[in-house]
């Protein structure tokens, strides 16, 4: 399995380091606050971050997920403070949606899945309220599996947060930039939390980072996406999204483009690595079957 994951990064054809396997929190501690907050697995591997928001339906980076819409099978998601522990049990993933202009448009990065039964603990709301320059100055709190520091993959995958500030809002993503504090490689499709009010809300799921975990980062707004994550099936994109991510410079993923988002003063972003890495993986060490779509499980 390990050697179809590297044969997979070497597929991709981007300049990227081996041990940039996806987005862990940095400068935060472990947390139990957030059991909504779960570990993506595949064939039991750890991948990336998700969180819960109905009882089967958990939404996370479109990089995640990308290539597994036509079967879903080897993937799982555990909600545990530490999810490598064994005694951590997994719910299985029955159907995957991928923002239907993710391919295209990786600003788009959000994804749909739904379990195969009830997760073992409550949803999250995430939120549809608009964000605006009132917010920014606002504390974001960041919920994660990822590595703890850059090239720290050793040791067992354990639920982080830390608190960051809410330095600037893009047409689909919503920024910090804080030496030492934020995401790293495996908190893709984590949490970031604010307070609107009425306690902690889902307003951004972990998209973007520094490639070298050096702080700064991005999530992708769910306020922008809301048509989509109520109804992720629709084929049609009728979100509200303007603008572009990264340096505003959308790179087609698959086929036409290898997608590495280059980031603002850095050499590259840890974007869409799982998402090729994902899409090589299925083409070259399984092949995929004809999708057969069954009827969706019913939505919380």
């Amino acid at each position: 399995m390990r050697s179809c994951w590297l044969l997979a990064l070497l597929l991709t054809g981007c300049a990227v380091d081996v041990d940039q396997r996806g987005a862990a929190i940095i400068g935060g501690v472990q947390t139990s606050d957030y059991p909504e907050v779960g570990a993506l697995t595949f064939d039991g591997d750890f991948m990336c971050s998700a969180v819960l928001v109905g009882p089967r339906q958990i939404v996370t980076a479109a990089h995640c997920l990308y290539g597994f819409q036509a079967d879903p099978a080897p993937l799982a998601v555990v909600f545990a403070d530490n999810a490598t522990a064994g005694a951590a049990t997994s719910t299985g993933v029955s159907e995957v949606f991928v923002h239907p202009d993710y391919g295209t448009s990786p600003s788009r990065d959000i994804a749909v899945a739904w379990l195969v039964a009830d997760a073992p603990v409550p949803p999250v709301p995430w939120s549809e309220e608009a964000l605006g320059d009132a917010h920014l100055g606002a504390d974001l709190l960041l919920v994660g599996y990822g590595d703890p520091a850059y090239q720290d993959d050793a040791g067992d995958r354990l639920r982080r947060q830390a608190t960051v500030t809410l330095a600037e809002l893009t047409g689909t993503h919503l920024r910090w930039n804080e030496a030492g504090v934020g995401t790293c490689h495996g908190d893709s499709g984590g949490g970031a939390f604010m307070d609107l009010g009425g306690g902690p809300v889902l307003v951004g799921l972990h998209s973007e980072g520094d490639p070298q975990c050096a702080g700064w980062g991005s999530a992708t707004r769910t306020d922008v996406f809301a048509a989509f994550l109520d109804d992720p099936s629709a084929s049609a994109d009728d979100d509200d999204a303007t603008g572009t991510f990264g340096d505003d410079d959308d790179s087609a993923v698959g086929p036409g483009g290898c997608g590495c988002a280059a980031a603002p003063g850095s050499g590259g972003s840890w974007l869409v690595l799982l998402a090729l890495g994902a899409t090589s993986l299925r083409r070259s060490c399984r092949a995929l079957p004809p999708r057969r779509r069954a009827g969706s499980p019913p939505r919380p």
